[in-house]
């Protein structure tokens, strides 16, 4: 397994969705999306396509190479800001619109995380009366996971 989660045989997708809004991000701050994104052999046009499935570890090096030529350590946490439940594909927005309370929500989301990113998985814990949910995220070897966090 790679990282603790991701046969090494398989390749880990991610829906563009995801990294468009670290594009946004990166467009509002003038760094060069297109030349990154060509250098990353990512679609250029990615931003055309949401729902389309790339891969994670292109994007890890897309998005680690453009962090560090802008200098921003924190980029995962900065393009966090922009995320919302309109950021999931529509088959997760359905679902968990149409779960009646939170903790069918919760489970919504986590058996369906995968058509979301296939190297994401989530567990819930109950404890008490707290709910612990833990997110398991692949990240490429030798990426910075601060990314994704």
């Amino acid at each position: 397994m790679k990282n603790g989660n991701s046969p090494t045989d398989s390749i880990v997708l991610t829906r563009a969705e995801y990294a468009i809004v670290y594009i946004q991000l990166l467009r509002q701050i003038g760094a060069p999306v297109e030349r990154e994104l060509r250098r990353a052999r990512l679609p250029v046009l990615i931003e055309e396509i949401p729902n389309a499935l790339v891969s994670t570890d292109l994007t890890f090096r897309f998005l680690s190479r453009c962090a560090r030529s802008e200098g921003i350590d924190d980029l995962g946490f900065e393009a966090g800001w922009n995320v919302s439940t309109d950021t999931f594909g529509d088959i997760m927005v359905s679902t968990l619109r149409a779960a009646p309370t939170p903790k069918s929500r919760l489970g919504v989301f986590s058996r369906l995380l995968s058509l979301e990113d296939t190297g994401a998985r989530c567990e819930i814990h109950a404890e008490g009366e707290t709910t612990r949910i833990c997110l398991h995220q692949y990240t490429p070897p030798g990426a910075d996971s601060r990314i994704a966090e």
